[in-house]
Formats: C-alpha cells, structure tokens, sequence
C-alpha cells in the first residue's frame, strides 16, 4: 500500500483533503522473482558448464554481466551478483541470485551420446543407482 499525503478528497465543509492509498499489486516477472529488495532468477547450465566451469552472460535489469561459474557447480546452488537487484531506500540496490538449474539435451546428438556413454564407461560411480548427495 502506499500513501499519497494530501492527494485525497476534500474534507467536509472546507475541509483540508485526506490522504490517497493506492493498493499496489506487483505482477510476476517472466525472468526475475521478488524477495524483498533482492531478485532471484533461473540460470540454466549446460551439463559440462556446470563441470568444467565457465563464463556466462547474465541478462540483469541493470544491464548484462559476465558471471564466472566454478568447476563442479551444483544444481540450485545461488550465485549472487551483488547490488544488482531492486533499489532500496538507501540508494542502495538489493542482490541478485541466479540459481543453477542444469539442463539436459533433450536430443542429444550421436557424437553427445558417445560422449555421455564414454563418461558412464569411466565413472567411479556405481551402476544402476542413484546418485549420492552429501546433505
């Protein structure tokens, strides 16, 4: 809600005017969500930018930014580009938060799927179970 002193109608007989509320409703984002003054958005990686790690262009309301992205990163790990979030009171502005979300080809070409076989091939993991998640 947010208050407009003086903006309202007239008081009665004369009256100095009342004060004007405006109830005000944020509609969603197709990128970005709001926390506070903070935004968070999606960032999809590729299976091997997430392993091997990589540099990529993020599209922020303030213009775009390189983001280093560390080997081994995690899926729904948040990544914060500070100050690059909504403006606060203090002429601050709030955080940006990419949270990782890898992304598998849906259709992996033939030389992708010789490539993912030759990793499952050469993984220490064991086959046929799920993978562990230390928590």
């Amino acid at each position: 809600m947010l208050r407009v002193a003086g903006r309202g109608q007239r008081g009665m007989g004369d009256g100095a005017p009342g004060d004007l509320f405006l109830h005000l409703r944020m509609v969603p984002h197709s990128r970005y969500r709001a926390a506070g003054d903070d935004l968070e958005m999606d960032l999809p990686l590729w299976p091997w930018q997430a392993v091997l790690g990589d540099a990529v262009r993020v599209e922020t309301p303030h213009g775009p930014v390189s983001l280093k992205i560390a080997p081994g990163t995690p899926n729904g790990q948040r990544l914060r580009l500070r100050g690059r979030g909504l403006p606060r009171r203090d002429a601050e502005n709030g955080d940006l938060y990419a949270v990782i979300r890898i992304v598998v080809p849906e259709r992996p070409s033939a030389a992708e799927r010789e490539a993912y076989e030759a990793l499952k091939r050469s993984a220490s993991a064991p086959a046929g179970q799920p993978a562990k998640v230390d928590s």
